[in-house]
């Protein structure tokens, strides 16, 4: 928008430090009968201290013969290369003695149905939160890569880590949910079991609420950390009310179909175990989905 336009400062990245975005700018000076030029800004220069200190080299890293540390493809150095596989191998460590201690609980609380629905049901989402943790606290700690494969590990990182939370919380949910409605939904079809359809359909439509709360927070988590909506296209489609338009649209059918469930749900038109009469056949209600 500003070619053409004369400046004396141009910003040409951002580097988050300490939770706040510090702009790497080039500013025009002249000196006293001397012709214009370009030069790092002042604070751009008195930022580099900080910025080292959080992006250079671990002391590790510092420690390595010279020769690792000499490039050897693709911007990495030797000592990236090695690194890479044994971060790796250290995160699928970590995940497999997760696997071991989760295996161990759940066979010491084989007779407690609630902690052993609650464990199996996490078991999986956990052992890929320990080697994606794993993975980003080695990383951050000793081998501080850069370039594109760091540009390429931080979303697939974060993606990791969000969705092993959210699998963990969804199972947590979810085994618990189970216990509750299994204690008291032994014979839903019998016609004299109306308190136990209710308590059922109640609790089968606050389980998907709950869902899609965790896994819309999960998104919105991930579009935040990830830093989406500075890219220069996700600006250009919300300047434009372009977002506005497809979130809404994509957006209208799923809503409808949720809050259809829903009101089905709460208001008892329908409920799980009920009897009903359907093409011909006796049926048994058996779902009120968000389809």
């Amino acid at each position: 928008p500003m070619a053409g336009t004369a400046r004396r400062s141009v910003t040409l990245a951002e580097i988050e430090l300490d939770g706040r975005s510090i702009p790497i700018r080039l500013a025009r000076e002249q000196a006293p009968g001397g012709e214009p030029v370009w030069l790092f800004s002042r604070q751009t220069v008195a930022n580099v201290p900080a910025l080292y200190a959080v992006y250079g080299p671990t002391r590790f890293e510092k420690s390595l013969p010279s020769a690792l540390r000499e490039q050897a493809f693709w911007t990495l150095a030797w000592w990236e290369v090695i690194a890479l596989p044994l971060i790796l191998l250290a995160a699928a460590l970590a995940a497999f003695l997760t696997h071991l201690a989760i295996r161990r609980f759940r066979g010491r609380f084989r007779d407690d149905a609630v902690v052993h629905g609650v464990l199996r049901a996490m078991h999986l989402p956990a052992v890929l939160l320990a080697f994606a943790a794993s993975f980003a606290l080695v990383r951050e700690t000793f081998f501080r890569l850069s370039g594109p494969v760091k540009d390429l590990l931080d979303p697939l990182q974060l993606v990791l880590i969000i969705a092993a939370i959210v699998g963990i919380a969804l199972s947590v949910i979810e085994a618990l949910f189970d216990f509750a409605t299994s204690q008291r939904t032994d014979e839903l079809e019998s016609p004299e079991n109306n308190p136990d359809r209710n308590f059922y359909t109640k609790m089968s439509a606050i389980r998907r609420i709950v869902t899609v709360m965790i896994l819309l927070a999960g998104i919105g988590f991930l579009l935040v950390a990830s830093n989406l909506s500075s890219t220069l296209g996700f600006s250009i489609m919300a300047s434009a009310g372009i977002l506005g338009l497809v979130l809404a649209f994509a957006a209208r059918k799923v809503l409808g179909d949720i809050m259809a469930s829903v009101q089905i749900a709460f208001a008892q038109t329908a409920r799980i175990g009920d009897a009903i009469r359907y093409d011909g056949q006796w049926c048994y209600v058996e779902k009120i989905g968000f389809t």
